[in-house]
């Protein structure tokens, strides 16, 4: 007896639908989102981690040294737009010193719809030293950024702040017609307010930045705190360093504010550079000086 060589299935052919010719359901725009949670603390040889947590898109790297520990934050979407949340937190505990920055400027680009919210907690306990460094914010034409940073410092403290901004590529000819842009820094020592700073535009920005007494049509622009007891034997020194970029005061005991404006990138770094080198007592960290 001869064994077929086929069978027949008696089960029913499985049927596949035809593509829908109706237009499909739209995809919900994939958003970053990145949170960093650092604690650092004092040792023997230097400055150590207590605690590193970090999720999304944000890494951190701790390229050499103990005194200050230097670490340098990564945003591995390589930019923010509209629905980006992002976070950072740093406990320097007592004795502690932390230097952070960015391996590049942080670019904010154009948004479909919303703003992209960034939200920094720094928490300076006694006798830590927190600097707070991160290279440029380029906005870009349409786009969209809400931003937050509290740092709370104890009397014997010191922390070393500061923001940039830049408002397009000039060397690209760009012109920021319609943004908004939302910059909020708070600092406080023992719970109670010691500086509030806020910068928000909307709209035009370079009609505005146009104006004399809100940027005589700088194109960049930083915010520079140093909360320290020391604070008000730098101010001298700090004025003479940034020279006719800009001003500053010290509104209070232990604290200094200043406001640098400049042309371009190009100049504003020039200037931050002699003036958070001061400041900082030692060299800035590498990616400030490439």
């Amino acid at each position: 007896m001869r064994s077929p060589r086929f069978c027949r299935s008696e089960e029913p052919a499985i049927t596949v639908p035809s593509p829908s010719l109706s237009p499909a359901t739209p995809v919900p725009a994939v958003r970053s989102h990145g949170r960093v949670d650092l604690c650092v603390q004092a040792r023997d040889d230097g400055t150590g981690i207590a605690r590193l947590r970090t999720s999304g898109c944000l890494k951190l790297l701790f390229p050499t040294g103990r005194d200050p520990l230097t670490a340098v934050l990564l945003n591995t979407s390589g930019g923010l737009t509209g629905g980006d949340d992002l976070g950072v937190t740093l406990d320097a505990r007592p004795g502690a010193h932390l230097a952070l920055t960015t391996q590049a400027a942080e670019r904010i680009y154009k948004a479909s719809h919303g703003t992209a919210r960034v939200v920094n907690t720094i928490t300076a306990q006694a006798g830590s030293t927190v600097m707070w460094l991160p290279q440029d914010t380029i906005l870009f034409d349409a786009s969209g950024l809400n931003r937050r940073l509290h740092c709370e410092v104890a009397p014997t403290a010191t922390a070393l702040l500061v923001e940039p901004v830049v408002f397009g590529r000039a060397l690209s000819g760009e012109a920021l017609r319609d943004i908004t842009y939302t910059d909020r820094i708070h600092v406080t020592r023992d719970g109670a307010p010691l500086v509030s700073d806020a910068i928000h535009i909307r709209g035009d920005a370079q009609a505005q930045l146009a104006r004399a007494a809100t940027a005589g049509g700088a194109g960049a622009m930083a915010t520079l705190i140093y909360a320290a007891p020391d604070a008000g034997n730098r101010l001298d020194a700090l004025r003479t360093a940034i020279g006719g970029g800009g001003a500053a005061s010290s509104p209070r005991d232990g604290v200094i504010c200043a406001r640098l404006l400049a042309a371009d990138s190009f100049e504003l770094r020039r200037t931050l550079t002699r003036a958070l080198t001061l400041l900082a007592g030692s060299a800035l960290p590498p990616s400030w000086r490439l």
